[in-house]
């Protein structure tokens, strides 16, 4: 979201503008901090969460299912934030975080409530 006010006000939606030597590396910064927060948080739920799911008679075909789902996705993501880029200006960055505020709600309420809710009792 950060990234996407700076480069909004920055660029707004006609997409010219500059950035500055400071600017651009607090945008880098910003950019880092997501990736290593995602690399501690989200960024391996893909592969533990489905491994933990499946019984253990079919873990490895339940796994490569997985692995190819999550490959096939991660391809299309990487195809389309160009283009979102080129037409959306700042709108991806807003959009990815809806997105984690989605996934951050659903696992809250379906994942990680019904495993506590034994506690209240």
């Amino acid at each position: 979201v950060i990234i996407g006010i700076i480069l909004g006000g920055k660029f707004g939606l006609s997409g010219k503008g500059t950035l500055s030597k400071s600017e651009a590396e607090l945008v880098l910064f910003f950019i880092c901090l997501y990736v290593s927060a995602f690399a501690w948080s989200w960024g391996p739920l893909g592969w533990l969460v489905p491994s933990e799911i499946f019984p253990l008679e079919i873990r490895s075909a339940g796994q490569s299912i997985n692995v190819s789902v999550n490959l096939l996705f991660t391809s299309a993501i990487a195809q389309g934030v160009l283009s979102m880029l080129c037409h959306l200006k700042f709108g991806p960055f807003f959009f990815f975080a809806s997105w984690v505020l989605i996934m951050t709600t659903f696992i809250f309420f379906l994942l990680l409530k019904p495993r506590t809710s034994h506690l209240k009792k």
